[in-house]
């Protein structure tokens, strides 16, 4: 039974994958701002599903429209909930692949980061089990 103190805020999120020109599997990452809720931690493409809106169709549209970067589809990674202070999240992460080398232009904070470096950027707790899934293994949260 949903706690109506604490109601549960439904957010789609849109992890964007490519190979980079070396080799190597890059990933979409921005950085929170501050006056944003947790600022300064890294992030993935994402925001609230509108009423109507499927998980995917909003992570679809949360994606093009924060770094400019559109998709036709998305294959659904995973779902995580998750209590904070300010109140309780339930995540849906979308996989979006973009095309071997594909240097489409993204707008600012969201920049490549290799599969490498994923581990080092400062993610929120809820994203753990989502970097986990991506890394292979732990990754600390913010």
């Amino acid at each position: 039974m949903e706690n109506e103190a604490c109601p549960v805020k439904r957010v789609a999120i849109a992890v964007v994958q490519r190979t980079g020109a070396g080799g190597q599997v890059e990933f979409l990452v921005g950085r929170r701002a501050t006056g944003q809720t947790l600022p300064g931690c890294d992030e993935f493409p994402g925001g609230g599903i509108r009423k109507h809106e499927s998980p995917c169709e909003a992570a679809l549209r949360e994606c093009c429209e924060e770094t400019g970067v559109q998709f036709a589809e998305a294959n659904e990674l995973l779902v995580v909930e998750h209590q904070y202070d300010f109140g309780r999240l339930e995540l849906h992460f979308y996989l979006c692949l973009m095309e071997p080398a594909a240097t489409t232009k993204v707008l600012s904070p969201f920049r490549w980061v290799t599969k490498d470096r994923l581990a080092a950027c400062s993610f929120p707790a809820a994203n753990e089990p989502v970097l986990k899934r991506l890394l292979g293994e732990g990754s600390p949260g913010c």
